[in-house]
């Protein structure tokens, strides 16, 4: 025994194409500051991705989980002593790009029996397909190979699998898959160029290297594509991720643009999830440019939709950009009322991490509005005396 299946088997599994109506996006809810994945057709019969690591899932992790301390060590000790720490975080720098490289997962060698037969079942089944003109299995094995290497993190051997889908789909001329492979090309060059930080911050929020510059303009080039042949859910997915992409290239007039544009295609779809991801992606952009009079009332909608769409991590987040926005405005009244219902919220949806975040900044602000009282008083005190020394002299 292999622990093959034959071409047959596996083409049962990935029956022909049938109509699986409009694009559909991967995630139930989405997040903003996130590239978005197309779903594929049922009909493909893809393997199943792996859900993306929630924000509460990134601060468990790298800030509150019980052996956060021993792996920073860990990785301090691996990385060695430099003069100027803030390096590690510019991946341009020599420290930076020994931190990404430390940062890679490492595979478990027991587990790569099963996922490299399946790859070569999947390959077998392409090579087979080609040669009994089955395009359409063909187009789907590779597609199948790309979504396992995704789910391992391997996007350069993603990339190489959908560029064979892509080229079957132009050959069959099969317009739905051609955009669905733009969009997982483009995702996958987005992944490969910022990889998700492990802090839950939002796309592109470091420097980038040259390499990933490269690559977000290669993924600008394959939204593009997607953008010019795609159905109205899939123009939204596209023009959701060229306004992530030119966000993090510094081009922050060109996002705004695009996450507009998102924003009008879903009002007119009647969208109300699209909506919160356009308002929200929108005030994310406006925070990190410093326009704090755009930002609060997108960073506003968006919390009305999520409540209204029962997304209560979209809900939490949007509760601290707000706490935020309060505190850059030196309001730490509102900023104390926006953590602490965060912190609510989070407590009532179990989401530990992202409670502990919570609870630091409602002690942040009580310790400043704390701080303003004294400094009041004391001012008063001052103009107090002051008062009854001139009273006095007089």
């Amino acid at each position: 025994m292999t622990g093959k299946l034959s071409a047959a088997q596996l083409a049962e599994r990935l029956p022909d194409e049938a109509d699986d109506g409009p694009t559909q996006l991967a995630d139930r809810y989405p997040q903003i500051d996130a590239p978005l994945r197309i779903e594929p057709p049922p009909s493909m019969k893809a393997p199943a991705r792996n859900d993306a690591p929630s924000r509460d899932a990134h601060i468990r992790r790298s800030a509150f989980a019980p052996a956060a301390a021993t792996i920073k060590g860990d990785v301090l000790k691996a990385l060695g002593a430099v003069d100027d720490p803030t390096k590690f975080l510019d991946p341009r720098t020599a420290e930076g790009s020994k931190l990404r490289s430390l940062d890679r997962a490492v595979p478990d060698p027991a587990a790569r029996g099963p996922f490299d037969t399946k790859i070569s079942n999947f390959r077998h089944l392409a090579f087979s397909s080609r040669r009994a003109g089955r395009r359409e299995t063909e187009a789907q094995a590779y597609f199948s190979i790309g979504v396992m290497h995704d789910n391992e993190g391997q996007f350069d051997e993603a990339l190489r699998a959908y560029g064979q889908f892509l080229a079957v789909a132009r050959d069959v001329d099969d317009v739905e898959k051609e955009a669905l492979a733009y969009n997982a090309m483009g995702v996958d060059e987005m992944a490969a160029a910022c990889p998700a930080k492990t802090t839950g911050e939002g796309f592109g929020a470091a420097a980038l290297a040259d390499q990933s510059v490269e690559r977000l303009e290669k993924a600008i080039k394959l939204h593009e594509r997607h953008l010019e042949i795609a159905d109205a859910g899939g123009r939204f997915a596209a023009l959701t991720n060229l306004g992530l992409c030119r966000g993090a290239l510094g081009d922050a007039d060109g996002a705004a643009r695009h996450h507009q544009d998102a924003l009008r295609l879903a009002i007119e779809l009647e969208s109300s999830s699209g909506q919160s991801i356009a308002v929200g992606n929108l005030g994310s952009l406006a925070l990190r440019r410093g326009d704090l009079a755009t930002a609060r009332p997108c960073v506003e909608q968006h919390l009305q939709l999520a409540r209204s769409l029962g997304d209560a991590g979209a809900e939490v987040h949007a509760h601290l950009k707000l706490g935020h926005l309060a505190a850059a405005e030196g309001d730490d009244g509102r900023a104390l009322a926006a953590f602490e219902a965060a912190a609510a919220v989070a407590e009532q949806v179990g989401e530990i991490g992202t409670l502990k975040r919570a609870n630091c900044y409602v002690g942040v602000a009580r310790g400043s509005l704390t701080m303003d009282a004294m400094f009041r008083g004391l001012a008063d005190r001052v103009r107090a005396d002051e008062a009854r020394w001139a009273a006095e002299a007089a």
